[in-house]
């Protein structure tokens, strides 16, 4: 029992300076973020995938949402695109009962969750991400919540696809504290 104790609290203090050296690190300075609004915890939140994804950050990004202690609710984004519908006829007659049950989904334009976080970027010929921005939409009123972004010009090396999903996430779940 000693043992486990011991490792819980070991792994809470490298979790703990891992955070403070991605903090203080210089991808982490290069994520600006402006709040417009408050977003409430355990809230949906869809990612909503870009036109053009070549690095397959909206995947990476979802899946850091799930493990990373974010305090959303995530929805795949194909399930809150699709409307469900059940159908349950019933015909009675004299001595029967027949019930028929049918289940149809449909693609719809409009999310089912709270929140979208949405975005685009560029990259280098390298596969670094020169660029960044995005934003949380509240879907209930088309307001903008939250936007992110990473400036970034046509030259320089840029940081890598886990390095922003890692800054991300810590952004994202310091706004819901």
């Amino acid at each position: 029992m000693k043992k486990i104790i011991l490792l819980l609290l070991a792994l809470s203090f490298i979790n703990a300076n891992a955070q403070k050296k991605l903090k203080k690190s210089k991808a982490y300075k290069d994520v600006e973020v402006i709040v417009m609004d408050e977003l409430r915890p355990n809230a949906s939140l869809t990612v909503v995938s870009p036109n053009y994804d070549p690095l397959r950050i909206k995947p990476a990004l979802e899946s850091e949402l799930m493990f990373a202690s974010s305090t959303f609710k995530i929805i795949s984004e194909s399930s809150a695109r699709k409307q469900k519908e059940i159908i349950n006829k019933i015909n009675i007659n004299d001595e029967e009962i027949n019930q028929n049950i049918t289940y149809d989904t449909e693609s719809v334009k409009k999310l089912k969750s709270l929140y979208a976080l949405e975005f685009n970027y560029g990259i280098n010929g390298g596969g670094r991400v020169l660029s960044f921005n995005g934003q949380i939409t509240n879907l209930s009123d088309g307001s903008i919540l939250a936007k992110f972004r990473r400036k970034g010009g046509s030259a320089g090396f840029g940081t890598g696809k886990n390095k922003l999903i890692e800054v991300m996430i810590l952004k994202l779940n310091e706004l819901t504290k």
